[in-house]
């Protein structure tokens, strides 16, 4: 995963056994600072995540936990600071890129069927380190609610004020329909 950050939280695979190793990582700071401009927060307080990594398969991972994070978004409405907490479940499975495996056929005489609720397909690492910190920050950017709402907040008023006919309930928008003379010119003349 190609990620711009210098949030990184790398873990050996190589001494992995079934039963799995706890993990918990925090951000400092400026690593807050730096992922909370990424994401376009006014502000990342906290980000944290305690992980449970086993040994899947013969030399892949799986990853299960949770991604906690304090921040404050901006409110669509108002822009006035929303503070917000997350805690959202985490769940990874990598596979070592081995160089055997083959990609898979493009057959275009079957149709492709796709299980929305399916798992994932497992993600590929190359070595005996794998970096957590890019996947941490992926967790997070989905948990955000993307429109943030400060209590009671509300519009006022549309920004596009409704039209005298509209405001009087008239179904006949004759008069002020701007395509209202379109109609008249597949006959050659207009009004």
């Amino acid at each position: 995963m190609s990620d711009p950050l210098t949030f990184h939280r790398e873990i050996s695979t190589t001494d992995l056994s079934r039963e799995g190793r706890h993990f918990t990582f925090a951000a400092n700071d400026d690593e807050c600072r730096e992922i909370g401009d990424f994401l376009g927060l006014r502000a990342l307080r906290s980000l944290s995540a305690a992980l449970e990594v086993k040994r899947w398969r013969k030399q892949g991972v799986s990853i299960e936990g949770m991604v906690h994070a304090d921040l404050v978004q901006d409110c669509v409405v108002t822009l006035a600071p929303v503070d917000e907490a997350i805690a959202e479940n985490i769940s990874l499975r990598f596979e070592l890129r081995d160089g055997r495996r083959r990609p898979a056929r493009a057959d275009t005489e079957q149709e492709i069927f796709v299980d929305p609720e399916a798992a994932d397909p497992p993600e590929l690492f190359d070595g005996p380190t794998l970096d957590l910190g890019p996947y941490l920050v992926e967790f997070l950017a989905m948990a955000l609610n993307p429109y943030p709402r400060a209590p009671g907040a509300e519009l006022a008023q549309s920004a596009f004020p409704a039209s005298d006919n509209e405001a009087q309930g008239s179904t006949d928008r004759g008069k002020d329909n701007p395509f209202h003379v379109l109609r008249h010119l597949n006959k050659g003349q207009a009004k």
